[in-house]
């Protein structure tokens, strides 16, 4: 249990470091279009928006599977067909 505790938090730590190429490539062109003085502000919510976007599109993905799965488990003869 405390494995899989540590491993949680890791990647939960860990997860928004993985944009760091994609924002080394999109935040310059954005950078040009916002203030100064909002600048830090701006990079901080696209990170954000970035980690949340993947995880909404990942937790759908996951569920949507999750849903075919058990439509298949429900009707043993569809197995027959696929």
């Amino acid at each position: 249990m405390g494995v899989r505790l540590a491993m949680a938090i890791s990647i939960f730590l860990s997860y928004a470091l993985q944009f760091y190429v994609p924002m080394s490539i999109a935040w310059p062109k954005l950078q040009a279009r916002i203030p100064k003085n909002a600048q830090t502000v701006a990079e901080f919510a696209f990170r954000t928006a970035l980690v949340i976007l993947t995880c909404e599109i990942s937790f759908r993905l996951s569920m949507k599977k999750l849903m075919v799965q058990n439509l298949l488990e429900s009707y043993p003869l569809t197995f027959y067909f696929f």
